[in-house]
């Protein structure tokens, strides 16, 4: 090989490797972007990047503004907006499903002999399973948002 090949080759792969950290960056800049779901005890936490701040909670009666954190991908918010129904929905049914069940055992325990009483908790109990189901749907949902905002700023 002439010197003037090794030169050119030797050039090429400086300026290559020289470009090398702009690769480093953009994946920096995903790894620090990136979101991610943590669980503890029933709260989940929105977490960006590695060792980021947390960015949202979502719990059975609190959550963030799941739409503004993945803004920018279209379908992570769409996906974000069905979350927020799907909990909404989920944690009021759970909660007066609760209640209802707690009226219809209280109702029981005053050894009154009242028809309603069996009704309430059986209602009550429906209330609570279905909002549970509305639930798991929402969470399902938080997850794909979160999938989908990271797949599109990947891109």
């Amino acid at each position: 090989m002439s010197n003037k090949a090794r030169s050119f080759f030797l050039t090429a792969s400086i300026l290559f490797l020289g470009s090398t950290p702009a690769f480093g960056q953009a994946e920096d800049s995903y790894d620090v972007r990136a979101l991610r779901l943590e669980s503890h005890w029933g709260r989940f936490q929105i977490v960006r990047g590695a060792d980021g701040p947390i960015v949202g909670t979502a719990g059975v009666f609190r959550t963030a503004d799941v739409e503004k954190i993945v803004a920018g991908s279209a379908r992570a918010e769409t996906e974000a907006k069905i979350f927020k129904a799907s909990h909404r929905s989920g944690a009021i049914a759970s909660t007066l499903g609760v209640l209802t069940f707690a009226g219809g055992l209280i109702a029981s325990t005053n050894n009154s002999n009242s028809a309603a009483t069996p009704i309430l908790m059986i209602g009550g109990l429906g209330g609570v399973v279905w909002g549970a189901r509305r639930l798991d749907s929402a969470y399902s949902s938080l997850s794909r948002a979160v999938w989908w905002y990271n797949r599109d700023i990947r891109n």
